[in-house]
């Protein structure tokens, strides 16, 4: 899925309502930005989100003005803002994210010692 994120004027917006799924991959971002970003080497995004009571603060590059999305877990919203240079920031953007089913509490229950054998005597009786 790819998400678009605009900065104009130190400000980072996202294009549309998207909601990231947390736990999986294959989240893109791309960056359209004004004229201010266009000299300045190394554009970075930073990509934030609380985690408990602690903050997770990732920066990823831009390379030709788009960059994977890393996976998070545990969070209901991540901050995505731009970094570069000597101090040029943005003030971050926020999409919401949803709980994927490992982000539930729990464990995982181990099936019985004899399940062949239960199993076994299933398909016998079907």
């Amino acid at each position: 899925m790819e998400i678009v994120l605009t900065v104009s004027e130190k400000i980072a917006r996202v294009r549309g309502n998207p909601v990231i799924v947390c736990g999986n991959s294959g989240y893109t971002l791309r960056v359209q930005t004004d004229r201010e970003w266009d000299a300045l080497p190394d554009i970075r995004v930073l990509i934030t989100w609380l985690r408990g009571s602690r903050a997770v603060c990732v920066m990823v590059p831009l390379i030709d003005g788009r960059c994977a999305l890393p996976a998070v877990h545990g969070t209901c919203e991540i901050y995505l803002s731009l970094y570069a240079g000597n101090v040029h920031t943005s003030a971050p953007a926020v999409i919401p994210c949803a709980p994927c089913v490992t982000d539930l509490p729990g464990s995982v229950t181990q099936p019985p010692a004899d399940l062949y054998h239960i199993l076994t005597e299933a398909m016998d009786r079907a």
